[in-house]
């Protein structure tokens, strides 16, 4: 659990975290609670897609 003393340290304290990650896709707060909000559909989306992949491949190596 963390304690949040101040906003702007707080979002100094994770651009920092995320840039150790070499992770630079968010300028700011918004953007992150953004990708928060929606990482759980392009998630799903992108399995989805990839389990379509791997079937088209497995069918088309059958075929031949």
């Amino acid at each position: 659990m963390s304690r949040t003393y101040n906003t702007i340290g707080s979002l100094t304290t994770l651009k920092s975290h995320l840039e150790e990650n070499n992770i630079y896709d968010f300028k700011s707060l918004k953007e992150v609670i953004d990708f928060q909000s929606s990482f759980s559909i392009s998630r799903q989306q992108l399995i989805s897609h990839h389990k379509n992949l791997i079937e088209e491949e497995k069918t088309c190596s059958m075929r031949s």
